[in-house]
């Protein structure tokens, strides 16, 4: 991209490579592309909340899960419901 050529992400004019908007689209894109879906939901949180604030998320109850914790859902086979509100909020879909 040119540097008078307006960025599609936010609208300022920079080169690609300078972009933040674009390089957490480009790490989204390769998150959701992990077939291991409790892999996918600690990269997802690791990137949204930070890696250190990982365990206390999944540890503490959430009113889409009937106010179970995250954890306790992947334990009970039901990973796909918490990838589900990840990938919702990613998407800026509310809960």
């Amino acid at each position: 991209m040119a540097l008078n050529t307006k960025c599609p992400f936010h609208g300022n004019a920079h080169p690609d490579y300078l972009c933040p908007l674009k390089k957490q689209s480009e790490e989204i894109t390769e998150i959701l592309a992990i077939p291991d879906k409790v892999a996918r939901v600690r990269a997802i949180l690791a990137l949204v909340i930070g890696e250190e604030n990982v365990d206390q998320w999944l540890n503490s109850p959430h009113p889409d899960l009937g106010n179970r914790t995250p954890q306790s859902v992947i334990n009970e086979g039901l990973v796909g419901a918490v990838v589900t509100i990840l990938e919702n909020a990613l998407s800026g879909i509310p809960s």
